[in-house]
């Protein structure tokens, strides 16, 4: 059972490669996919920084998970800044951001528990992301300029971020209560989390994949 669940952290971890190296390798990126490496860069080195606070320096990685939760909700904020080309959702995502920033602050100042300070700061971003990628879609829908959507980069692009954030918002809702019950609950409950990694970064490669074709 650990060897299973740390065969599936290893490969969870390592799948960030697979759409980052579709992305270095293409010397034209648009501003939407210098964007989007971005994030895939901070994501694999978070997963680096982790494996070495947990497992070399065992130490807590919540601290490194916090950092990360501020970081990506500003990369990710800016990638569909420039993907929804709409005063209004622009608005939105400016005032959420500061909202954002001054809650993160809070969180620093106010809350002690480093689990919980990184759970609240992921739950929030998480929320956002699902809106506003559902938001993308009703766009999508709306506007019918888009001929064949499987054909489409953005479509898969977008689905991942969507099919990702709503299935891990549960899991880091009860996050809290699986790590403090028995270590077996982690193990079978917490793969979850593994797999929509691996199953986000599949489809967001499709996507990229889709993008360098057109």
């Amino acid at each position: 059972m650990v060897l299973a669940y740390d065969i599936l952290m290893y490969t969870s971890a390592l799948s960030y490669i697979i759409p980052l190296y579709l992305l270095i390798n293409d010397k034209t990126l648009s501003i939407i996919l210098k964007v989007l490496s971005l994030f895939l860069v901070l994501s694999l080195a978070t997963e680096f920084v982790s494996f070495y606070a947990i497992n070399i320096q065992h130490k807590d990685n919540k601290w490194v998970l916090h950092i990360y939760t501020l970081i990506c909700q500003f990369n990710l904020s800016l990638f569909y800044w420039f993907l929804i080309q709409n005063r209004v959702i622009r608005i939105f995502i400016l005032a959420f951001n500061c909202l954002f920033l001054l809650f993160f602050i809070y969180n620093i100042q106010f809350i002690t528990d480093n689990l919980m300070r990184a759970q609240l700061a992921y739950l929030l971003s998480s929320m956002f992301l699902i809106c506003i990628s559902s938001f993308y879609f009703y766009k999508v829908y709306t506007e019918m300029k888009i001929t064949n959507l499987f054909q489409d980069g953005l479509f898969w692009i977008n689905s991942a971020f969507l099919i990702y954030f709503s299935s891990t918002f549960y899991v880091s809702l009860f996050e809290e209560y699986i790590r403090s019950e028995d270590l077996n609950l982690l193990y079978y409950t917490w793969p979850i989390q593994l797999v929509s990694t691996i199953i986000f970064n599949v489809i967001l490669s499709r996507g990229i994949w889709l993008m360098r074709k057109q």
